[in-house]
């Protein structure tokens, strides 16, 4: 059985499609070149701007990837924006989501990709990011891994850092070796090979 519902005047679709729980509504969200786009499960044939997103135009236009993750351990999904540098968290609380906080990462290279998930095995979820250099030539362009753990107060230590390959083009979280704690793995385009990174840290 399937379902198509064309929407128009998204302009072209940057990244692919991420379903998330916004004030206890399945939400679909859509990356496109005019910005973040918001599909109500409700009604899916009009689609609406959260207001959200139209008070804060720079996030969203600047918008490459999004999550949905418990950040905070409130058993609420909070939204998470990243930008090429920047990461940004819309806490949700009562129905609604508050004012983002901005992740201080202090990093001066691009973020290819980022992550929430407990790493560290203390069971709060952390922050990785894969990122590349831009001071050599793209295709042998080295990449790593960032491990930012996160403490109880919600703040995150100092990252850990792990080469990951040559031009790294995707990152996964998932426990590849059956130990119960979560690997990461990383796809390498130039060298045609993964990384896989067991107990991390």
């Amino acid at each position: 059985m399937s379902h198509e519902e064309r929407i128009k005047n998204l302009g072209k679709i940057r990244s692919g499609v991420l379903v998330g729980d916004i004030n206890n509504q399945a939400t679909v969200i859509l990356i496109c070149e005019n910005g973040l786009r918001n599909i109500p499960k409700s009604d899916i044939s009009k689609y609406t701007i959260p207001k959200l997103i139209e008070d804060y135009p720079a996030i969203n236009m600047s918008a490459n990837e999004i999550l949905f993750e418990d950040f905070n351990n409130d058993e609420k999904e909070d939204m998470i924006i990243r930008s090429r540098r920047t990461i940004w968290i819309f806490f949700q609380k009562d129905l609604t989501l508050m004012i983002p906080k901005k992740l201080e990462l202090e990093i001066t290279v691009p973020i290819r990709k980022m992550a929430i998930a407990d790493i560290t095995n203390d069971g709060i979820c952390d922050v990785v990011i894969l990122t590349t250099s831009t001071s050599i030539p793209v295709w042998r362009r080295p990449c790593q891994i960032m491990i930012y753990p996160k403490r109880r107060d919600g703040t995150l230590d100092h990252p850990e850092s792990h080469f990951a390959g040559y031009l790294s083009i995707d990152m996964a979280i998932g426990d590849i070796n059956s130990d119960g704690k979560n690997d990461i793995v990383v796809s390498n385009h130039l060298s045609r090979t993964i990384s896989v990174f067991t107990n991390a840290m």
